[in-house]
């Protein structure tokens, strides 16, 4: 039944951001990547790259693969008895927090993509669905023009495991797509030259 649920949730948030960047002409151009993404990394270890394949989703039309190249996308349902804040009040001794294996995997698949920076997307039962990105693609947003300031959302400096400081953004997944528009991220390709970095 959690595995029926988990294949729910991913097919749902396919299909949720494929209305989003197609601006409501398609609900069809992300869907869930090869074995969750299993496939690239184990391809991965025996240093073979694998298009497209790096994290929860792929872009099943050529249309899609800008927002991936963007953002490496893990996704996470449950785990209802974790929470972000875990990492706020830990012991120093404590073992890796739940959230913090989630970074170590969507950060690996982040760098095998060669995508801009990752973003994890978790929904707790009973829960909405929130994103947890990298702050510096939030200011980079925020000067393209969306509204993300004025969502409600939460950001910090967290300590991982091996006592590097990361900033963090998070916030509703649905606010996100309110406010940030698909060319807010097609305007960062071109201000910030990842367009030319990519030829």
């Amino acid at each position: 039944m959690a595995s029926s649920k988990g294949s729910d949730y991913e097919r749902e948030t396919c299909r949720k951001l494929s209305v989003w960047w197609s601006e409501e002409d398609r609900d069809d151009l992300f869907w869930r990547s090869a074995g969750s993404g299993a496939m690239a990394k184990t391809r991965s270890k025996i240093g073979k790259s694998t298009f497209g394949q790096y994290g929860d989703i792929q872009a099943v039309d050529p249309k899609g693969q800008l927002l991936l190249d963007t953002f490496t996308m893990e996704l996470k349902r449950g785990y209802n008895s974790d929470n972000f804040m875990n990492m706020m009040d830990k012991k120093e001794t404590a073992a890796k927090q739940m959230w913090e294996k989630f970074f170590d995997q969507v950060h690996e698949d982040s760098i095998n993509a060669d995508s801009k920076t990752w973003m994890i997307i978790w929904r707790r039962d009973r829960k909405e669905a929130l994103i947890y990105t990298p702050i510096k693609i939030i200011k980079q947003l925020s000067k393209a023009g969306s509204r993300l300031q004025d969502v409600p959302h939460m950001r910090g400096k967290v300590r991982l495991k091996e006592g590097k400081l990361m900033s963090i953004f998070f916030c509703a997944l649905d606010d996100f797509l309110n406010v940030v528009d698909p060319e807010h991220i097609k305007t960062l390709w071109e201000k910030l030259g990842w367009n030319k970095a990519k030829k």
